[in-house]
């Protein structure tokens, strides 16, 4: 249809809905720095389980010792140190308070952290001699 000197033309209807190269592309591109995140975050939570674990079990390990030097008679109290499976060691000594019928017991357990790095948990308490 023509009107003056314009022609009026009707939309085309042959053109192709969809998503350009270049939006894929960028979409994909996208796509994986999401997703490589998300791996390194599991990596590191991973990560930060594990040295949880370790330091939970050496902490165990020093409560453990420390009472069981609870139990045995003042007299009996002696330094000391143990090898643990999982390569955990404890170490404990006794310091005599003076002028009291009470010692101090100090309990260290050492472990391997990340990449060999040793660490250390440290347990005090005062135990009082009545028997």
């Amino acid at each position: 249809m023509v009107i003056g000197r314009w022609r009026l033309r009707a939309p085309r209807r042959d053109r192709r809905g969809g998503f350009t190269i270049v939006e894929v592309l960028v979409a994909v591109t996208v796509l994986v720095f999401g997703l490589l995140a998300l791996v390194g975050t599991g990596a590191l939570i991973t990560k930060m389980l594990s040295r949880g674990n370790r330091s939970n079990r050496g902490a165990f390990f020093a409560l453990e010792r420390m009472e069981t030097l609870r139990s045995v008679p003042c007299n009996s109290l002696a330094n000391g140190s143990a090898t643990l499976a999982g390569g955990y060691t404890v170490s404990w000594q006794i310091i005599n308070i003076t002028g009291g019928t009470a010692r101090r017991a100090r309990v260290v357990s050492t472990y391997a952290a990340t990449l060999g790095t040793p660490r250390a948990d440290t347990v005090e308490a005062t135990i009082l001699c009545i028997r």
